[in-house]
């Protein structure tokens, strides 16, 4: 059975503001990791056991699994990153 990909409202509005290419590979790679969720591509939060990092270009995606769900919670650009760590 093929696993659901919801989108929360924030995440989904990020993904609207992306350039079509950019929100396509977003969108081709989530779909890839639910079909695989042992994928190398993913890196498991430290301090949320449930929840993991993917890199997708410049963005990086945050996802949960919930049984038959995938999760999308947000997606950040690296500059978001940086100015949140300045």
């Amino acid at each position: 059975m093929t696993p659901t990909v919801v989108l929360t409202p924030h995440a989904r509005l990020k993904l609207q503001t992306l350039d079509p290419e950019e929100a396509r590979r977003v969108v081709e790679t989530v779909a890839r990791i639910a079909q695989d969720p042992a994928s190398p591509a993913l890196r498991r939060l430290a301090e949320r056991p449930d929840t993991f990092v993917c890199r997708v270009g410049g963005l990086q995606v945050v996802l949960e699994f919930d049984g038959s769900k995938v999760l999308v919670l947000t997606l950040y650009s690296q500059q978001e990153i940086h100015e949140y760590r300045a």
